[in-house]
């Protein structure tokens, strides 16, 4: 339920529109960007293409306003694990683009391991990958031009 989740919320967001174009006329009508923290427990783990070189970070990174939108896992990591407590011993792959980022936080009430895998960076067999994890699960997680 949303209502369990921590509200955030940051005003003058432009997007990563304004980023590329610097089309000032985009200042005149800035959003305000909102993300929800979930409740649970959970620890987040970022590794290489090659699922190697493991290391432990936020699930939510703390990003300057101009990109707010790389708060979700920092960006477009290459492979991503999040153990959570749900305890219930499904593990989900999300194959994803960058559009896929900003609903992982949702998902983390529902399995007690999901792999976050960018596909547009990731170098080994995924079948194979989703065998040795012990995938239960599988999500895409694109936009239509990337389907």
């Amino acid at each position: 339920e949303l209502s369990t989740y921590e509200k955030v919320s940051q005003d003058g967001y432009t997007g990563t529109i304004y980023t590329f174009t610097q089309d000032a006329s985009i200042l005149d009508y800035p959003e305000t960007f909102t993300y929800y923290k979930p409740d649970n427990q959970y620890t987040t783990t970022y590794y290489n293409t090659y699922f190697q070189e493991g290391y432990d970070s936020n699930l939510f990174i703390d990003m300057p306003l101009s990109s707010l939108y790389v708060t979700f896992m920092g960006g477009d990591d290459k492979i991503t694990k999040i153990h959570t407590d749900a305890g219930n011993g499904r593990t989900l792959v999300v194959l994803k683009d960058s559009y896929g980022n900003a609903m992982i936080p949702f998902l983390t009430h529902s399995f007690e391991n999901i792999y976050v895998i960018d596909i547009r960076y990731f170098d080994i067999n995924a079948i194979n990958f989703m065998k040795e994890q012990g995938a239960t699960d599988v999500l895409f997680a694109v936009n239509a031009f990337t389907a």
